[in-house]
């Protein structure tokens, strides 16, 4: 009576998880979540046919959180490039023309304009200063987010692959060796070789 009242007690407990996953998997399916969930046919165990390190490989060209650090990271290093360039001066060369009628002579202007860093350690190397420690900052991010998603995948592979082996256990060894032995029972109990 107790070992049927813990079965018992599992059985209501899967129940309601069972529920509350068919809720979920309606809700990203799109139907009404209390729809029941229609399943076509038994299972089947799909086997893993890539390596931990193809998918490794494959996380940093479509994981979308890694490219938008990579991409984060490309900004900053650009930054980088523009703050230093400050410290360069910077020519503008112009030329202008202008007709201004058939009893006045053409009008033409040309100027040169620079623009030159004078006070570097004011401006332009505080700027440079605070972009590489932006690039540096991008660049932990990007690592500890890859990191973190290769932990994920990590984690994912090996659950998948120890629930891949869980499944071929049962299927070849505890579950043909349940029958046999409950088979055997049965018999031996038929023939009044055992007691109920």
């Amino acid at each position: 009576q107790i070992e049927r009242s813990i079965l018992e007690e599992k059985l209501d407990l899967l129940r309601k998880d069972t529920e509350s996953q068919q809720t979920m998997l309606n809700a990203l399916l799109n139907p009404d979540p209390e729809q029941p969930l229609e399943v076509q046919s038994e299972p089947v165990q799909a086997k893993v046919e890539v390596s931990l390190n193809d998918l490794q490989a494959r996380l940093q060209n479509l994981s979308p959180e890694f490219l938008i650090k990579l991409i984060a990271e490309k900004e900053k290093t650009l930054a980088v490039d523009l703050a230093k360039k400050e410290l360069y001066p910077d020519f503008t060369a112009s030329f202008q023309w202008q007709k201004t009628g058939s009893d006045f002579p053409d009008y033409y202007m040309t100027a040169i304009e620079a623009r030159i860093p004078l006070f570097r350690s004011k401006r332009q190397q505080p700027a440079i200063a605070q972009a590489n420690l932006e690039l540096k900052s991008s660049q932990k991010e990007k690592e500890a987010t890859l990191r973190t998603l290769e932990s994920q995948l990590k984690n994912a592979y090996l659950n998948l692959t120890t629930n891949e082996k869980l499944v071929g256990l049962y299927e070849e060894g505890i579950i043909p060796q349940t029958r046999t032995g409950l088979e055997s029972s049965l018999s031996a109990y038929q023939v009044g070789k055992i007691d109920f």
